[in-house]
């Protein structure tokens, strides 16, 4: 019944309405009051301005290009060679012969008993082109050069009509330790033939040489 009066009293709701209308007015007023003093402060204050520049990075500093290799000389490793001991050889005496290249001694044949007089053949030259390539090919007598000795050696020998040596001989020697080497060393000489028979003398001579 209460909520019925009320409901048909319309004045009290009136009077209610129009106070909150009011209240609300008073509010909004110094609301707006306020805020536009407000915001005129704000609008006078000068506007700041910060222009902000992008941070550029910065190029990395320029990295030297690395050094460029060493070049390693690898050296090979000297490997010494092995000691070996060499003997001194043995000076070879030189044989040095009376003559240099002296062409054989040509020895005529003995004359017949005398019935009549016969004048000897005419001595002959004979060549022999190896001669003093024998000659300096000789060695000396191992012994004889142990015992200090020197000697003289003539050779006889006949050179046949086509040049080949034979009879080959001992002349005359001063010591016997010469003969072989000697009478081996005429042995081997190529001489020229003469058309006959012919008989030489070489001679020989060995000498120590300090």
């Amino acid at each position: 019944m209460d909520y019925a009066q009320q409901q048909r009293s319309p004045g009290k709701h009136l009077t209610g309405i129009v106070a909150v209308l009011i209240l609300h007015a008073v509010l909004g007023y110094a609301l707006m009051n306020g805020l536009a003093t407000k915001v005129m402060d704000v609008i006078k204050k000068p506007t700041e301005t910060k222009i902000i520049e992008e941070v550029k990075k910065l190029p990395p500093p320029d990295t030297p290009p690395p050094p460029p290799p060493k070049m390693v000389q690898i050296l090979p490793t000297f490997v010494p060679p092995p000691e070996v001991m060499v003997q001194a050889p043995v000076t070879a005496p030189v044989i040095s012969n009376r003559t240099a290249v002296a062409p054989p001694v040509y020895a005529p044949p003995a004359p017949p008993a005398p019935v009549a007089a016969v004048a000897p053949p005419p001595s002959v030259g004979v060549a022999c082109p190896n001669s003093q390539e024998i000659r300096t090919s000789i060695k000396y007598p191992v012994q004889a050069r142990k015992d200090g000795l020197q000697g003289e050696v003539i050779i006889e020998m006949t050179i046949a009509a086509n040049g080949e040596v034979k009879d080959v001989e001992v002349k005359s020697s001063s010591n016997r330790a010469f003969n072989s080497v000697s009478i081996a060393a005429s042995r081997q000489f190529k001489c020229n033939g003469q058309g006959r028979d012919v008989r030489v003398q070489v001679p020989y001579s060995f000498k120590l040489v300090d």
